[in-house]
């Protein structure tokens, strides 16, 4: 896995394909993988994604204040211009999103296009549907791992998702069961917290410089909600937004419909 340095820091990152760059971040939680899953790639393309700072094998840690929107934008930002590319289309599921949208609104002029895959955070700090991150960030300082995930699959609210997403719930878990997971807690602890833009102003701005973007949203799925994705095609003027199967109902239509979307959405930009 090929890796780059900057800010102290050694990201590693993967690529496939070769053709015209598409940038695509994972969420909260994830690695380089995630994306390259749900993407696998096409001939006319080079996907490439990273390890975000306190994700998969990036390491060190780096400052605990540094976790927010816009040091991970200036990351991505940084692996682009390690790899001599200056403009490029960007997406991300989730985490990923924002940061792909945080890009976008500090540099439109180097975007070809915007794929944001079921956004989970966007103008409103902490909010509801992302504090049980936080959640699983305090079992984990406090009680370790093991007895963290012990207690947390106790907890009503995790028994009431389980029941009902099923494919959240072992998202969920699998933060407890991750290499490095007590280390890197302060990403669950910090993230639910920040914003990928401060305002619809922004993207108000944005929206005047007609990047094509894609939007993929998905009903069932208490940790994206389907009215952010809704809320952002409102305020991105002209922005394609697409329901898809939640994972939690449907995971294998999900990974079929997602794929379809984003590889259509590129092909239109060829």
């Amino acid at each position: 896995m090929p890796v780059f340095q900057h800010d102290a820091i050694q990201f590693h990152y993967k690529e496939q394909g070769s053709g015209q760059p598409f940038l695509f971040l994972h969420g909260l939680g994830g690695d380089a993988d995630q994306p390259l899953q749900l993407f696998p790639g096409h001939p006319q393309w080079r996907v490439i994604s990273m390890d975000c700072r306190a994700h998969g094998r990036t390491q060190p840690l780096g400052p605990e204040e540094a976790m927010n929107f816009a040091t991970l934008a200036t990351d991505a930002w940084a692996l682009l211009a390690h790899l001599d590319i200056k403009e490029a289309v960007l997406g991300g599921i989730s985490m990923g999103a924002g940061v792909a949208l945080k890009m976008a609104v500090d540099h439109p002029q180097a975007v070809k296009g915007l794929v944001l895959v079921r956004p989970a955070f966007l103008y409103q700090a902490f909010p509801e549907h992302l504090q049980i991150f936080a959640y699983i960030a305090q079992l984990i300082w406090a009680y370790g791992v093991k007895q963290g995930r012990e207690i947390f699959e106790e907890f009503q609210g995790f028994k009431q998702i389980q029941a009902e997403y099923p494919a959240t719930a072992q998202s969920l878990l699998g933060q407890f069961d991750q290499p490095r997971a007590e280390e890197l807690v302060v990403r669950l602890r910090r993230m639910p917290s920040q914003v990928p833009v401060a305002n619809p102003a922004a993207l108000g701005d944005l929206a005047k410089h007609n990047i094509p973007t894609l939007i993929l949203v998905n009903q069932h799925d208490p940790i994206h909600p389907l009215v952010y994705g809704q809320q952002l095609a409102q305020d991105l003027a002209g922005a394609r937004l697409e329901e898809i199967p939640s994972k939690s109902v449907d995971p294998q239509g999900h990974q079929i419909r997602s794929e379809e979307y984003v590889r259509d959405f590129l092909q239109s930009l060829t």
